[in-house]
């Protein structure tokens, strides 16, 4: 299915005329700026996304404290004097 939208694709390109167009010089600074903004974007998703990965693995693998060897029982209440 892809593959002969792909030639479609290629024999309609192939088949056009000559242009009679015209590309203003603001163009490439619309599309400077369309470039700076996905760049921009792509780095803040990336970081966010970093930033909780982080977060998580912080969380899954954060030392603990060894518990204690004394025990409840080996301490003796004072007695009374």
């Amino acid at each position: 299915m892809i593959r002969w939208f792909l030639y479609a694709c290629a024999i309609l390109l192939m088949m056009n005329g000559t242009a009679h167009a015209y590309i203003d010089p603001g163009s490439a600074g619309i599309a400077l700026q369309a470039l700076i903004g996905a760049i921009a974007a792509a780095g803040l998703f990336i970081g966010i996304r970093m930033s909780r990965f982080l977060s998580l693995m912080r969380r899954l693998f954060r030392s603990r404290p060894a518990p204690s060897r004394q025990s409840k029982q080996s301490i003796e209440p004072r007695s009374p004097q």
